[in-house]
């Protein structure tokens, strides 16, 4: 085989595998440009409480159910019972992409079980 010849293989392997590439990266942009794209859907899930100390603290899970991200996500727990008057917190998840879960916790003085807990999402802001 000559010189050329064994050339001619390489650069026609060279070819194939960069073609290869190439068809590869056009085709995820396609799918990237008609894919569906969901607006930002945050989500506040409770985990059970749990005691520390003196306080209870009750894990929440905030979940962006969406593909766009979602900045500055409030996520308000408001825990009411029938002896005291309404025990209140906010926290903020300053970033959330899509398909992203933060942990945030909440610390109250009262029993979870003793009373009516409300977590909720209560705003966020879109890019």
């Amino acid at each position: 085989m000559s010189g050329e010849q064994r050339r001619n293989g390489a650069e026609r392997t060279v070819f194939a595998v960069s073609a290869a590439i190439l068809l590869a990266v056009v085709g995820l942009l396609v799918v990237d440009l008609v894919g569906t794209d969901d607006p930002a859907a945050p989500v506040a899930t409770v985990s059970e409480p749990r005691r520390l100390g003196d306080a209870f603290i009750v894990p929440v899970e905030v979940r962006n159910d969406g593909d766009g991200t979602a900045f500055d996500v409030e996520v308000r727990a408001t825990l009411t019972t029938d002896d005291a008057a309404a025990d209140e917190g906010t926290v903020v998840v300053a970033f959330l992409p899509g398909g992203d879960t933060e942990e945030v916790v909440f610390r109250f003085t009262t029993d979870p079980a003793e009373g009516e807990l409300k977590v909720e999402v209560t705003s966020f802001a879109v890019p």
